[in-house]
């Protein structure tokens, strides 16, 4: 993406909140802060066969990351046919506390998997995620992430 397009899409995302007079009340948004790790636990306590059982739309939204060997793993995926710690490690970790250096060593990740994380994370919180990211992440490394913002409806990929 050029850097004309990428100022056109900050430009643009940049009106339509200014346009956003929605405001939530304080009480709800310090509910849900509050509340977060509550209600992702009912969330996926409640969805756990559910939630992640059609991901092969990654496939054909990010044809250029598809390789013969390669696959996405989820949380919980131990057991699935091809998964060995070799070439993947499974963990649960929250990135904006806890520090990924714990289960991935420095500089190390080639090809980083965001879908949906970052539209969840409260806005305070992605500076600390960003730059947790860049501690494990090898220079040159692939990110791709989408989101189910309200405004956002674009997927991003981008090399750090």
């Amino acid at each position: 993406m050029s850097k004309e397009q990428i100022a056109a899409r900050e430009a643009h995302a940049k009106e339509v909140l200014q346009k956003d007079t929605v405001v939530v009340p304080e009480f709800w948004v310090n509910k849900y802060k509050t509340e977060a790790k509550r209600n992702w636990d009912l969330f996926y306590k409640r969805n756990t066969t559910n939630f992640y059982k059609d991901r092969h739309w990654t496939d054909r939204e990010f044809e250029e990351l598809r390789a013969e060997e390669s696959e996405n793993f989820n949380p919980g995926e131990e057991e699935h046919k091809s998964y060995t710690e070799e070439r993947c490690k499974a963990f649960v970790c929250d990135i904006t506390k806890d520090d990924l250096l714990d289960n991935i060593p420095p500089q190390s990740i080639d090809i980083i998997s965001l879908i949906f994380v970052f539209s969840a994370l409260a806005p305070e919180k992605m500076q600390f995620a960003v730059e947790n990211l860049l501690k494990v992440s090898l220079n040159g490394a692939s990110t791709v992430s989408c989101g189910l913002g309200q405004k956002s409806t674009h997927k991003i990929e981008a090399r750090i």
